[in-house]
């Protein structure tokens, strides 16, 4: 009698879910009814090193004595969001997604030749809300859509999408574009019962006119790969890989205080998270982010004369939690 209740016991555990919550991971969706809640606060900071020429003119491209001054920029960031989901069926998701950031940004260069471009900008203030739908296309993998909608103003208080610029004014964290992103995500289980997951994504926005200047976002796309560690009951962590590449593009810089054109940029990073079910709908996931940066050069035209600023590879680190609650 106590065998046959220890083995149904050992059964039971073997049986249940470890993690309770059910977006553990990419790819996973609620099921039908079900309807979760998540909040995430995290902390950045990053630098870049580089050059501030001021002969870029293609004439003068050899020429060694063309201005070439060290530059680099440099910044923080506090961000919090949150992010509502609902299970309309197994096979779809929908929701929304809205935020409110506070970011600092410097931009030096050495010497004199930095007159008029560099300085410190804020952008602070809510986000634009984003609307956000999941499919399911397969037993592993689901289509995942987030669609932001410009609803910010640039006379609102708390959530406004006004430029900054480098002599003081303060801008808002709202981007006041149209935006979409599309990607797919999955995870499956290898026949070693270890556990995989996966993205890839594509975004793009539509330009706009904010205070009277062209604000836009480049075209990106990017790719994810991840794996699990359990660790105990209710415990584990995620590891997961990402690149991000952006095309080139052209907008108002708040630095330059002009319309410049950006390079391509990229982003590759790793990312570790701690899963941790404090309660039955309840978890925990602190995470580090810490990622190897290419920022993108800035090209424009300041008193009739062809400028650029240059960067090299810079890092951002990232901290923060989420919370999320299922009910």
């Amino acid at each position: 009698m106590f065998r046959h209740r220890l083995s149904a016991l050992i059964a039971f555990v073997i049986a249940s879910p470890v993690f309770a919550q059910p977006l553990n991971y990419l790819g996973d969706m609620l099921p039908a009814g079900q309807q979760q809640v998540s909040t995430e606060l995290a902390l950045s900071d990053r630098y870049a090193g580089g050059n501030y020429i001021e002969d870029a003119t293609v004439a003068a491209i050899d020429d060694l004595d063309r201005g070439i001054t060290s530059a680099r920029t440099k910044g923080y960031s506090v961000k919090t969001d949150i992010t509502y989901l609902m299970g309309i069926s197994s096979d779809l998701n929908v929701g929304f997604k809205y935020g409110y950031e506070y970011q600092k940004s410097n931009g030096g260069v050495d010497g004199d030749a930095g007159d008029g471009i560099e300085g410190n900008w804020v952008n602070e203030g809510g986000t634009d809300i984003s609307l956000l739908a999941n499919m399911r296309i397969s037993e592993i993998a689901i289509f995942e859509n987030q669609l932001q909608l410009p609803v910010c103003s640039a006379d609102s208080s708390v959530c406004k999408n006004r430029v900054a610029a480098a002599d003081g004014q303060s801008g808002g964290a709202a981007q006041g574009l149209l935006a979409y992103k599309a990607g797919v995500a999955a995870n499956w289980l290898t026949e070693m019962d270890t556990r995989w997951m996966g993205r890839a994504y594509a975004s793009a926005a539509m330009s706009e006119e904010v205070d009277g200047k062209k604000v836009s976002s480049p075209i990106s796309m990017g790719a994810s790969m991840g794996t699990t560690f359990p660790l105990a009951m209710h415990h584990q962590m995620v590891g997961t890989l990402s690149m991000d590449y952006m095309l080139e593009y052209s907008a108002y810089s708040p630095q330059v205080q002009r319309k410049v054109a950006y390079s391509e940029q990229s982003r590759v990073s790793f990312k570790l998270e701690y899963l941790w079910d404090v309660m039955s709908q309840m978890q925990l996931r602190p995470f580090v982010d810490v990622a190897i940066t290419q920022q993108p050069s800035q090209t424009f035209v300041m008193d009739g004369q062809r400028r650029r600023l240059e960067y090299t590879g810079g890092t951002q680190v990232t901290l923060g939690a989420q919370f999320s609650a299922a009910f």
